[in-house]
């Protein structure tokens, strides 16, 4: 009984310990607010990095397509300070887990800003400073 006992702690441990500590998956990087979609902002990275994408920015009023942006990413949890279109921002994200990937959104084109990265810390100066 003991080692059945056992056994089920490790597969327990080993099953349920492996989760996000919080950490950042990726260091700080910095990149220009370039639109958003269904609450998904499109940050245009300086240079390929991230598996960024091409996205199109759709006007809301004409429905034309008004841009096309290399290197981008979009950002979940962008603090509403750095929501600004046109300015650099930089932040520290995560990669997010199969929930926080759904997103309810409309399903006309262009698409939401991908691949996706949860914001664990945003500024509009420099990178938050590590203590070590």
């Amino acid at each position: 009984m003991k080692i059945f006992t056992r056994l089920v702690l490790v597969i327990l441990t080993l099953g349920f310990g492996c989760g996000s500590d919080g950490a950042p998956d990726h260091p700080c990087i910095s990149g220009k607010i370039v639109g958003q979609k269904c609450g998904i902002y499109a940050l245009q990275l300086n240079e390929a990095k991230l598996n960024a994408t091409q996205w199109s920015k759709k006007n809301l009023i004409t429905g034309e397509i008004e841009g096309v942006y290399s290197n981008v990413i979009g950002l979940i949890n962008l603090p509403e300070e750095n929501r600004v279109e046109g300015q650099i921002v930089f932040v520290e994200l995560r990669e997010p887990t199969n929930e926080e990937k759904t997103i309810s959104c409309y399903a006309d084109m262009p698409s939401i800003p991908s691949p996706l990265y949860i914001v664990l810390f945003a500024s509009n100066s420099k990178c938050k400073e590590t203590k070590e």
